[in-house]
């Protein structure tokens, strides 16, 4: 088999189940009465950033040097959305750490980006409720979805085959 499809199907594979994975969050959100908090927003806009890296290394797969970027972003993503996994445990574990705080709706109308993101990553209030999905709270299914795809997608950007 070659090189070039083999990588291509580990991309595809993290493509596939960003997509999959919010899909499922809808599906929750929805079908289970499990509203988002503003930390989950953030997670699906992570993960669908994760397979936006996918979909970009699955139309133009870089050869040599050029993989490091591509490796790059990967990495990055996978680890930004590992922290904020991890923020969001620490919230679930701690909810005296956070105070309540405006709705995002109305932090954007009033502050600048940067501020909104800042408020929105230190938590609110709505944080702090566990969901279990498999009796998981749904953060470390992210931290381990995280975790996994992103290993999946620097293995398959940079594993040299022969």
């Amino acid at each position: 088999m070659s090189d070039w499809l083999i990588h291509r199907r580990g991309l595809g594979l993290v493509l596939a189940a960003t997509v999959l994975l919010n899909l499922g969050a809808f599906a929750l959100e929805h079908l289970a009465d499990m509203p988002p908090c503003p930390l989950c927003w953030v997670q699906r806009g992570v993960f669908g950033l994760m397979g936006l890296v996918a979909l970009a290394g699955l139309i133009r797969f870089p050869r040599g040097w050029g993989r490091w970027p591509l490796a790059s972003a990967m990495g990055l993503t996978a680890v930004g959305g590992s922290a904020i996994a991890l923020r969001h445990l620490y919230i679930q574990s701690n909810p005296d750490a956070v105070s309540c705080g405006m709705s995002p709706e109305v932090l954007v109308q009033f502050l600048p980006w940067w501020e909104v993101l800042l408020e929105i990553l230190s938590g609110t209030t709505d944080c702090t409720q566990v969901d279990a999905v498999l009796g998981l709270p749904l953060p470390a299914w992210t931290l381990a979805g995280y975790i996994a795809l992103g290993g999946v997608g620097l293995y398959a950007v940079l594993v040299r085959r022969t």
